[in-house]
């Protein structure tokens, strides 16, 4: 029997990993390699990683853009903030040097029942137990719908993009540019003076059956012209609330708890910081003798201390940014806010006080009910089965 098995080797996964490397653990993941297929923008607040390892001085740290360009329409707002520009793939083998004798590639996680004194993990491969199991394997609900830790449908941004080679990128700016026309937003991270990571994501009850992919290529084309493609990604990130995040012998991190700034897509820093919790607290666990929810309950006090505040600014710029969409006043929402408000919103996660207040009247009035659903019976509208029929397949 393992003392933990880790479901998912991306950043929450290897974090819960490392913090527990010295116990009898086990890594499922059905990637072949560790890092790849890459499936985000790959960005991070350089304070924000600076917190978590105490340096920025990596060599898969590739750009440090310094300023942000938000496009809305003839709207264009900038404003300062350091960034680091990963290599992710490269940063997530860096993660897992530590603990790669525990990996099993190549294998996927199908179901968690929890027994009496311990926890069987069904794969497609075989059956193992443990006595407790961390899931950090990305925005796939159905073993958290069987433990019961779901009350609301998932509500999900689909992405598409890619590594472009380019001759215009502005090597010092991340840029968002928001498309009212398709109710998504079209990123430019550059990760050199001639290469960027760019991507389209939007809300999939907005986008289905829309190509996002040509969406793409539309704005590939306006925003950097004859753009060369290196590779291409798809994925899907979470953009609801956090799912409560234990059972008696489980938790769940990283986009698997929905611990991703909904409005936005950003998971990376809290992925990193939700995964190390989740590893301390599992080892904890084990040095207690107990695995059971009484005591695992405190991993979800934890996260919440530390990015609760982050993760509900999220759902308030997803509504926000929603409510602009329905009625046409996005303009004022990237207008209305000073450049130290924008800083505050992106470094700090904070929200202005009279953007909460709208907010507040607007869930009261109401205004909001599509952007959160409660959870039907037997239903699961979004999950990844039903989205993934219209992403492109990466190559």
């Amino acid at each position: 029997m393992y003392d933990a098995i880790i479901a998912g080797a991306g950043p929450a996964g290897l974090m819960a990993a490392r913090a527990l490397k010295s116990k009898n653990i086990l890594i499922i993941d059905p990637k072949k390699e560790i890092g790849l297929p890459l499936r985000c923008g790959e960005g991070i607040a350089a304070h924000k990683f600076q917190e978590i390892f105490g340096r920025t001085n990596f060599p898969f740290v590739k750009n440090r853009p310094t300023r942000h360009r938000i496009i809305y329409g003839p709207l264009i707002r900038e404003f300062g903030m350091p960034m680091l520009e990963l290599d992710r793939p490269s940063f997530e083998k860096w993660l897992a040097e530590p603990i790669k004798g525990a990996l099993r590639l190549g294998e996927s996680v199908r179901d968690v029942s929890v027994l009496r004194d311990s926890a069987k993990v069904m794969t497609d491969k075989g059956t193992y137990q443990a006595k407790l199991v961390i899931l950090a394997h990305g925005a796939h609900y159905a073993i958290q719908e069987r433990l019961g830790l779901m009350d609301q449908d998932p509500f999900i941004l689909a992405c598409v993009g890619g590594i472009y080679r380019c001759k215009n990128a502005d090597p010092n700016t991340f840029t968002y540019v928001f498309d009212e026309k398709n109710k998504g937003y079209f990123w430019i991270f550059p990760k050199s003076t001639n290469l960027v990571n760019a991507g389209i994501g939007g809300f999939v009850r907005r986008t289905r059956g829309l190509n996002l992919m040509s969406l793409l290529e539309q704005h590939l084309k306006e925003h950097l012209g004859d753009a060369e493609k290196v590779s291409q990604y798809s994925g899907i990130v979470p953009a609801a609330a956090p799912i409560k995040s234990y059972s008696d012998r489980v938790m769940v991190c990283g986009n698997a708890a929905n611990h991703v700034i909904a409005g936005t897509g950003e998971g990376i820093y809290f992925a990193l910081k939700g995964g190390s919790i989740a590893g301390q607290t599992a080892l904890e666990a084990l040095e207690h003798g107990r695995a059971d929810s009484g005591f695992l309950e405190r991993y979800q006090r934890r996260w919440k201390k530390e990015y609760g505040k982050a993760l509900r600014f999220g759902i308030q710029f997803r509504d926000i940014i929603a409510l602009g969409y329905k009625y046409g006043a996005l303009g004022g929402v990237f207008s209305g806010p000073s450049d130290d408000e924008l800083h505050r919103m992106l470094s700090d996660e904070w929200m202005p006080p009279r953007a909460v207040a709208f907010w507040r009247i607007a869930r009261l009035f109401g205004m909001l009910r599509s952007t959160e659903r409660k959870r039907l019976p037997k239903s699961f509208l979004l999950t990844y089965k039903a989205v993934k029929a219209f992403l492109p397949r990466a190559p």
